[in-house]
C-alpha cells in the first residue's frame, strides 16, 4: 500500500506582520467612487469610458453625443491632441493602451460626414454674453453657454474663427474642412461670430461690459518657442 501523499507546505521565511488581527479584522473595507483613469486624465473632464462602450455597441451617434458634452471638437482633438488618457490607460498594465485618440477621431469625422448636428436649446435666457476670441477657449464657452440658452456673440480680430487650431498646427495635420464643419456646427446653435472686428482698445472693452451682460475674455496665450539650431544635411 502505497503511502499518503502529503499536500505541499508553504511557509514564509520574512515577517508576518502583514497578516493584520485583533482589532483590524473586525474593519469593513470603504468603496470609494471616481472616474476611470483616463477620465481623470483628460484635460476636457471627457467620460471616455462611456462614449467608448457606444462605440463598441456601434452606436457611434451615441458615441457622438457623449463626446461632445464637454468637446465640441472631437475630430479636432482625435487629431492635435496629446491624449494624457492613454497614458493613464489600465489596458497598458496587460496589453498595450487603447487608441482613444484614433476612436475619438474616427466618431468625430462620422459626425461630419453624416451632418450630426446638437439640438436646440432646451430654454432661452435673457441674459447676453459677449466673447472676446475665437479660439479653442472662446468657441469652446460659446458652446456651452449656447446650449444653457445665452445669447452669445464672439468678437474675432482676424478674418476667420479658429485660433491657434487655425493658425498654429498645419493643414496636412489639422484639415481645414474639419474645423470649418466643427466650428460651422457651433454657430448652427445659434451663435453670432463676429470676425474682424477687434477689442483692442479700454473705449472698446468698456462698451462690451456696457451693452452685454456678462463678458469671458478668450484672448489666446501663445508664445512662440524656437527650434534648436540642427546641422543642415543634403
Amino acid at each position: 500500500m502505497n503511502a499518503r501523499t502529503l499536500p505541499p507546505t508553504t511557509w514564509t521565511t520574512g515577517s508576518t506582520e502583514v497578516f493584520k488581527t485583533g482589532t483590524w479584522r473586525a474593519r469593513l473595507p470603504r468603496h470609494v467612487s471616481a472616474p476611470s483613469p483616463c477620465h481623470a486624465a483628460c484635460p476636457v473632464n471627457g467620460d471616455i469610458a462611456h462614449w467608448i462602450g457606444r462605440a463598441r455597441e456601434r452606436d457611434f451617434r451615441g458615441a457622438w453625443e457623449i463626446l461632445t458634452r464637454n468637446n465640441p471638437f472631437p475630430a479636432v482633438a482625435g487629431r492635435v491632441c496629446h491624449h494624457p488618457c492613454e497614458t493613464a490607460c489600465n489596458r497598458q498594465g496587460y496589453d498595450e493602451p487603447l487608441s482613444i485618440c484614433r476612436l475619438e477621431r474616427h466618431v468625430g469625422d462620422l459626425g461630419l460626414a453624416k451632418g450630426w448636428s446638437y439640438p436646440a436649446p432646451a430654454l432661452e435666457r435673457s441674459e447676453r454674453i459677449a466673447i472676446v476670441g475665437a479660439g479653442p477657449s472662446g468657441l469652446s464657452a460659446a458652446y456651452h453657454l449656447r446650449r444653457r440658452g445665452y445669447a452669445v456673440t464672439v468678437f474675432e480680430s482676424r478674418p476667420q474663427a479658429g485660433g491657434l487650431m487655425r493658425d498654429g498646427i498645419p493643414a496636412y495635420r489639422l484639415p481645414r474642412h474639419v474645423l470649418d464643419g466643427e466650428i460651422a456646427r457651433i454657430v448652427a446653435l445659434g451663435v453670432e461670430l463676429r470676425c474682424g472686428e477687434p477689442i483692442d482698445s479700454p473705449a472698446a472693452f468698456a462698451q462690451l461690459r456696457e451693452s452685454f451682460d456678462a463678458v469671458y475674455v478668450a484672448a489666446g496665450a501663445r508664445l512662440p518657442k524656437r527650434l534648436p539650431q540642427l546641422p543642415a544635411k543634403a
